[in-house]
C-alpha cells in the first residue's frame, strides 16, 4: 500500500478531470484552512468519489488518497501563481 508521501508525485494521474475540478471548487472555497480542516472538507463532501476512483483501483490508503489530493492542490496552486 501506498503512502501520502509516494502518492504525492503520482497523484494528477490518478485524480480523474472532473474530480480534480471537484477538489479546485473545493480548495477555491476553503483554501485559508489547515490541512486537517482540508482533510475533514474533502472527506466529508468527496470521500466516497476518491475511494471509488483513486484509492480503490490504485490500492491506495484511505488517508493517503486525501493528502495526496491536497499535495495536489496545492502544488496546483503554486504553479499558477508563477
Amino acid at each position: 500500500m501506498a503512502s501520502a508521501e509516494k502518492l504525492a508525485p503520482a497523484a494528477i494521474s490518478f485524480y480523474s478531470p472532473e474530480l480534480v475540478q471537484k477538489l479546485k471548487d473545493i480548495y477555491s472555497k476553503n483554501g485559508n484552512l489547515t490541512d486537517f480542516q482540508l482533510f475533514e472538507i474533502i472527506h466529508q463532501k468527496l470521500g466516497s468519489e476518491l475511494m471509488e476512483i483513486v484509492c480503490l483501483p490504485h490500492k491506495l490508503n484511505y488517508g493517503a488518497c486525501i493528502v495526496g489530493a491536497i499535495h495536489l492542490l496545492k502544488d496546483m496552486n503554486e504553479n499558477s501563481k508563477e
